[in-house]
């Protein structure tokens, strides 16, 4: 049996994991940059009212959307790409011969988990085509 260590691939060129970290890291900019944003809104939001002025006058010098929607679609950015990062790894790892139960143990998911994220992800590479 060879003992020769086998040497690592270089990621390819258009490796799904990377674009997924790219997207992912863009978001979460994105993210950083409306919460700074939102947290001055919530705070001017918070001593309008501490000063005793109306919800109504309130709400709608605040403007929309409102904080809690602007956070909410914030929320569902990164879940998204989030979770296009968790398919897309789950695929390389596959793709590198891991089973979905070993997929499931580095996750910390079940095998059931993982192969809903596999079967998305075929899903998605089918409809990217």
């Amino acid at each position: 049996m060879d003992q020769t260590p086998t040497q690592p691939r270089s990621p390819r060129r258009l490796d799904p994991v990377l674009s997924a970290l790219d997207r992912l890291a863009q978001a979460l900019r994105r993210s950083v940059d409306r919460h700074r944003g939102l947290v001055s809104r919530l705070r001017a939001y918070r001593d309008a009212r501490a000063e005793g002025r109306p919800y109504r006058e309130v709400m709608e010098e605040n403007g929309r959307p409102h904080p809690v929607e602007e956070l909410s679609e914030s929320l569902r950015e990164l879940q998204q790409h989030a979770s296009e990062l968790r398919r897309s790894e789950a695929e390389a790892m596959r793709d590198e011969g891991m089973t979905q139960e070993e997929i499931a143990s580095v996750f910390g998911v079940t095998r059931q988990r993982v192969s809903t994220l596999l079967r998305q992800s075929r899903r998605s590479q089918s409809n990217d085509s």
